[in-house]
């Protein structure tokens, strides 16, 4: 099992790693599928993003371009939680391999639709975005943009839309996160 925790939200995956006999067989199975070209989740760097179909939760999408090379999730959670002074949505993933992104958007003044950027000025009291990625040598964020199509409602509505971000690398280079989307199930309140 991999654990990856992003932004305090831990989210486990199956491991690539030999079978046996165990709940997870299934997930395995379907994994090594996927990364082989075939299946129905999982890794699809061969495939590309466009392909990507998560396993967890079955048919929801999370995929981006790391310097060019597709990712796609094979476990997602997405929270969405409304109420008199924030509207929050969190969309956390994580690949086969153990790469997580989480995007979080946060408005304190009105109801999740459009365009947001991590260094917004709109002020702490207004909107908070973040975003946090740990694909290798990721290092720190300089900015990003996620676009929310729709914010997604708990049992009805899918949250839908399109994120990029940039890092400087912790080799000193630039880490590009392109071409990003997510169309997801969420829970909450």
């Amino acid at each position: 099992m991999y654990l990856v925790v992003i932004s305090g939200i831990a989210l486990a995956t199956a491991s690539c790693g030999g079978g046996g006999a165990s709940a997870d067989s299934g997930i395995q199975a379907e994994m090594d599928g996927a990364q082989a070209g075939g299946g129905t989740g999982g890794s699809k760097r061969e495939a590309g993003a466009s392909s990507c179909v998560a396993l967890s939760p079955a048919g929801a999408k999370l995929a981006w371009e790391d310097n060019g090379t597709p990712e796609c999730a094979v476990a997602i959670t997405a929270t969405r939680m409304t109420n008199a002074s924030q509207d929050f949505l969190e969309i956390v993933g994580g690949t086969s391999v153990g790469i997580g992104v989480a995007l979080t958007v946060v408005s304190y003044t009105s109801a999740l639709a459009g365009t947001y950027a991590c260094k917004s000025d709109a002020g702490a009291t207004a909107l908070y975005v973040d975003f946090v990625y740990t694909g290798t040598g990721a290092g720190t964020l300089v900015d990003c943009t996620i676009s929310i199509a729709n914010s997604g409602s708990p049992g009805s509505e899918n949250a839908v839309g399109t994120f990029s971000a940039t890092f400087t690398s912790t080799s000193g280079g630039t880490t590009t996160i392109t071409n990003g989307t997510f169309n997801t199930p969420v829970t909450g309140s």
